[in-house]
């Protein structure tokens, strides 16, 4: 009597031990973000945290009936400055997170 149930708890034990399983989960994070700016940028000068970015070939797109353009940036705080003729547009400081797009109008 006492042997079988020895063998009954080796074997419970053995049951339970083989349903466990180990899961491990990996999840990359992409650290980048985007600037999306909405209108043309036709004449203006862009720069993002002081340092000026070249317009001559970047692409844009159509995006619910207005002109969109897309900057990857690292997630974080920067400084968004649209100038034309001399004269600053558009200076706004942002927060973007992983993953995330902020939109600025241009106008």
């Amino acid at each position: 009597m006492k042997f079988l149930k020895y063998v009954s708890l080796i074997m419970a034990f053995v049951v339970m031990s083989g349903c466990s399983s180990q899961f491990q989960q990996a999840t990359q994070v992409d650290d980048k973000a985007v600037i999306q700016l909405l209108g043309s940028l036709e004449g203006y000068a862009l720069s993002i945290d002081g340092q000026p970015i070249p317009l001559a070939n970047v692409e844009s797109f159509t995006l619910n009936g207005e002109l969109a353009t897309q900057f990857s940036v690292s997630s974080g705080t920067h400084v968004v400055e649209l100038v034309k003729a001399g004269q600053t547009m558009v200076k706004r400081k942002i927060y973007v997170s992983n993953g995330n797009v902020f939109e600025v109008r241009i106008p």
